[in-house]
């Protein structure tokens, strides 16, 4: 294998994501499939508050909240999160009744394969690569990741046109396979098909979306084009923390109406559960909740504001706090959505970064 695998329209969206993200029980299991449209288990979305409306519910609550800004310069100096990056050889198969990220089962007889492939391919003899990358998909039909093998195989013989088919074979069969996409994308691009190469790149990132190779790869495969790649990211300043009935938050001045949010949603009593519907589980992130924060965000954030005008004018809303909020905390989840959900981030990607 090559060193590119040394890294380990709105109302359908809006649906579809309240049916998903709305129905985990955890961040940490992938929600069951969307209800059908009509279901009458499905609750109605309740109405977000604005940032005034928040502030009457801090400032009539039976806790205290202490608020308020802190200087730009904490807020730039914040460490950055951890941000996980997913290994290669995964495939999305159902767990409890939820779909999640797996890792093949290897037999010993294709791991002897994989070990040659890896030996042929530091000697630089891709000819024996592809013979074992072909005996390990022989050994066993149901492991995909040889199809993507066999594909990188072809594109180092330079023999582009079966790279092209055997990668696109592999995404047909484990469309989660970031590493296909990715190098489906310079398979294309040696054909000089560099729209469709920019689209698996594309999606490739999505599917991994902290891979720095890949989002460097990005931004290079997009000077071919004379564009370039947004590196900006939404990430406030936010520290929230409660102290007997004194909640305490602070963020930078962007960041006031985002922070006020999420603090309510934290520690006001029943705020949360009177939103959701339901007593409200210990998740990492709400969809609901992440709309409302945003909300406020952009009467406190001029930019933002505007920025987010035109993503919402072309109704890619929730495909940008799925890219911008959830992807970078929870990578492994994105593989597990839908194929046309993560079409549309990837499209989101390709218009606004």
């Amino acid at each position: 294998m090559s060193n590119r695998a040394n890294v380990s329209s709105v109302t359908y969206v809006a649906f579809l994501l309240a049916a998903i993200l709305c129905a985990a029980g955890s961040w940490g299991q992938t929600p069951e499939p969307p209800a059908p449209k009509g279901n009458p288990q499905v609750q109605p979305q309740p109405q977000l508050h604005t940032l005034n409306e928040v502030l009457k519910i801090m400032t009539d609550s039976r806790l205290t909240y202490d608020y308020g800004s802190v200087p730009d310069s904490i807020g730039a100096n914040q460490e950055p999160p951890a941000r996980p990056v997913l290994r290669s050889k995964q495939y999305v198969k159902k767990v409890n009744g939820r779909p999640s990220l797996v890792e093949f089962t290897v037999t010993p007889e294709v791991q002897q394969q994989l070990n040659l492939i890896n030996e042929s391919n530091l000697a630089r003899n891709y000819s024996f690569s592809l013979d074992f990358s072909r005996k390990a998909l022989e050994l066993d039909s149901t492991y995909d990741y040889a199809r993507t093998l066999i594909g990188d195989a072809f594109y180092l013989l330079e023999q582009y046109d079966s790279a092209i088919y055997w990668l696109k074979s592999s995404i047909k069969h484990n469309f989660a396979d970031y590493e296909a996409h990715w190098f489906l994308a310079d398979a294309l691009l040696a054909k000089n098909d560099t729209a469709g190469a920019l689209k698996e790149l594309t999606l490739a990132h999505v599917l991994n979306v902290n891979a720095s190779l890949l989002r460097q790869s990005l931004g290079e495969y997009r000077k071919l084009k004379g564009r370039t790649f947004d590196e900006r990211e939404f990430r406030p300043y936010v520290k929230i923390e409660k102290k007997a009935d004194t909640v305490f938050v602070r963020y930078n001045a962007e960041g006031e109406g985002y922070a006020l949010v999420k603090a309510v949603w934290a520690y006001e009593p029943g705020y949360a559960e009177r939103m959701l519907g339901r007593k409200p589980d210990q998740v990492g992130f709400r969809m609901l909740e992440e709309r409302e924060a945003v909300l406020c965000a952009r009467e406190t954030d001029s930019a933002l504001n505007q920025h987010l005008a035109k993503i919402e004018r072309a109704g890619y809303f929730d495909e940008f706090l799925l890219y911008e909020i959830a992807a970078p905390q929870f990578p492994e989840w994105v593989p597990t959505m839908p194929k046309d959900l993560i079409v549309r981030i990837a499209e989101y990607v390709d218009r606004f970064r």
